[in-house]
């Protein structure tokens, strides 16, 4: 494999072309509640997400209206926002619950971020081989095949993120599935063990004390 970018420097380079196309809006604590009550495994109701953040409805109502990606179910209950109810490549299992993911990158950011352990099921995007690892605070592990990777991609062409950037975010069961052209362009292609260093790096830029979403103003890496 080629040799890696620093991973803070890469975290950087993520989160700036993100910022760039206008997807890392800064919604304060609304982001971290929402993911918070979805990992619950149950449909969130505005008026619920509303009460748990403390802001009124039509204020949580606007700020999820405001990015097209956010699914809801039919009784327009909150179900999918980076992590979703929906069936998904990318499956998390914790607490005895199925939960999903939008891209390959979000399965390493989530139980960083909702401290919790989780058993990742996913699939190669090339192949549909089975691709499984146990993820939490403390590190990845039980990683098979052993040799897995994450195609971590630069946003592409697409309106959305999720068309743009997670759908082209993915695993490879090995880095000699791995072709430039089919993903291009791409930041990095990386072992899971390194995706999980540049997970630990992106998480300050996620300001997750003060709720996740990141800075309008992007700060420099801390080299």
């Amino acid at each position: 494999m080629a040799e890696t970018p620093d991973p803070e420097l890469l975290a950087h380079r993520l989160m700036m072309e993100l910022s760039g196309r206008g997807w890392a809006l800064d919604r304060g604590p609304l982001f971290e509640t929402a993911l918070r009550l979805l990992a619950r495994g149950e449909p969130v109701p505005p008026e619920r997400l509303a009460e748990a953040v403390g802001w009124p409805v039509k204020t949580v109502r606007a700020a999820l209206e405001e990015d097209p990606a956010v699914e809801w179910d039919e009784a327009g209950r909150l179900i999918g926002w980076g992590l979703t109810l929906r069936p998904t490549p990318f499956r998390l299992e914790w607490e005895g619950r199925s939960l999903w993911t939008w891209c390959a990158l979000d399965t390493l950011l989530f139980p960083l971020c909702l401290e919790q352990e989780a058993r990742v099921e996913a699939s190669c995007a090339r192949t549909g081989q089975p691709i499984g690892f146990t993820i939490s605070p403390a590190g990845i592990r039980e990683i098979e095949p052993a040799e897995s990777v994450l195609v971590l991609a630069a946003p592409g062409p697409g309106a959305g993120i999720r068309a743009a950037f997670c759908q082209r975010t993915v695993f490879l069961a090995s880095p000699a599935l791995f072709q430039p052209d089919l993903w291009d362009p791409v930041l990095a292609l990386l072992s899971l063990p390194e995706a999980f260093r540049l997970a630990q790096r992106i998480m300050p830029y996620l300001r997750w004390e003060g709720g996740i979403g990141c800075c309008v103003a992007i700060p420099g890496p801390d080299l």
